[in-house]
């Protein structure tokens, strides 16, 4: 491994370039790739019916086209630990009632399946509403899927 470094230094030497720097970091396409991690957890969590379920249309349509810019997605920071991994039910406050989806520093709010006013309620807060530097969210634990648990599937079958 030693050689194999040494030969690449050697073949450096004595040469220069100039590097630019870019900056392609798009804060949309960003949130949208958080968006999309929590939407495969939760459909690890709950399976098809949630996946598929109609108030998760407009999220659907966003991953398909992120060119369209169409949708706001609300994505919180926090200051949790990195190894935090944790879903919750959002029953507090009103607005923000859905499913939380914790990765650590990032937390991501999906609506319940059957919440089909989720996104455009959320348009609304971002129009009209000015957050305090933070907000504090009640709810439930949701245990975090370790593997595709389809609960909601499950309870479809089961009736």
């Amino acid at each position: 491994m030693a050689e194999v470094a040494n030969s690449w230094v050697e073949a450096w030497q004595g040469k220069s370039f100039h590097l630019a720097f870019a900056e392609r970091f798009d804060g949309h396409r960003a949130a949208l790739s958080w968006a999309r991690a929590a939407f495969l957890v939760a459909f690890a969590q709950f399976g098809y019916t949630y996946g598929f379920a109609t108030a998760l249309t407009p999220l659907r349509e966003a991953l398909l086209d992120p060119a369209t810019r169409s949708l706001r997605v609300p994505i919180f920071d926090t200051a949790l630990d990195v190894a935090v991994r944790e879903m919750a039910y959002v029953t507090d406050p009103d607005d923000l009632r859905g499913i939380a989806v914790v990765f650590a520093r990032r937390v991501v709010l999906l609506p319940h399946g059957d919440d089909k006013e989720f996104f455009t309620r959320w348009g609304e807060v971002l129009r009209t509403k000015q957050f305090p530097t933070g907000i504090t969210v009640q709810g439930h634990n949701i245990p975090w899927p370790t593997y595709p648990r389809h609960a909601l599937d499950h309870a479809e079958v089961d009736r």
